[in-house]
């Protein structure tokens, strides 16, 4: 009879410690849906990362063609600059060579001017 009370009482004792790993079950299966719930949120955070790294990954190349835009008008700017200060210096010969050529063409004009003026008047001598 002692067997059978001690049996019985292993029993309830065991019923009991499996009551309680059923409520140490049921925390766990509550933390599982929770890490589940954490997880779905860490896996829409990190989509969001990859939109934001496709972003910036397409920013990086519009980034790259604006400094290859940059140097390229860079390189035309510098050539504009030399083909100006060329020109500014065939213009500034082209004045000096002009400003010469129309002084010798105003003596030349001025020394015909005269000599006309010296036949008119002996002309007008000659006709009064």
């Amino acid at each position: 009879m002692e067997d059978e009370k001690l049996i019985a009482l292993l029993d309830e004792k065991f019923a009991e410690v499996n009551a309680r790993f059923d409520g140490v079950n049921a925390r766990f299966d509550g933390v599982n849906a929770r890490f589940d719930g954490v997880n779905a949120r860490f896996d829409g955070v990190d989509g969001q990362f990859e939109g934001v790294n496709s972003r910036l990954g397409y920013l990086e190349t519009e980034v790259r063609k604006l400094r290859v835009d940059a140097h390229e008008n860079n390189v035309k700017i510098e050539r504009n600059n030399e083909l100006i200060f060329a020109v500014d210096q065939k213009l500034g010969s082209f004045r000096t060579e002009t400003a010469g050529n129309f002084k010798d063409v105003k003596q030349m004009l001025g020394v015909s001017n005269r000599g006309l003026v010296s036949r008119i008047r002996k002309l007008e001598k000659k006709a009064s």
